[in-house]
């Protein structure tokens, strides 16, 4: 059985909200890695540089979050979606 594409929203923050033009989306994925890619595609080379590593791994400072809960709890890019869902994603905060 093949599992549908739930319809998940993204949220997206500072920066990152500035080179997408956008606040939230509303994007089919699996799972977090799948969100991030569709991300990356969408999106202008600049994102992608800003959310990836060059191996393609997330920037480990990201702070992604399902439903208020951050993915490194559960299963980190791998964290399956379903409908509904709110991904928030967070570049670093500066501060001084």
């Amino acid at each position: 059985m093949v599992r549908t594409k739930p319809i998940v929203t993204v949220r997206l923050f500072t920066v990152l909200r500035m080179l997408a033009g956008e606040r939230e989306i509303q994007v089919e994925a699996l799972n977090i890695e799948e969100l991030i890619e569709f991300l990356v595609e969408r999106f202008d080379d600049e994102f992608r540089k800003m959310l990836l590593e060059e191996d393609g791994s997330l920037k480990h400072y990201f702070h992604v979050l399902v439903n208020g809960r951050h993915i490194r709890l559960i299963d980190g890019v791998h964290t399956t979606l379903e409908n509904g869902d709110v991904v928030a994603i967070f570049p670093p905060l500066g501060g001084g």
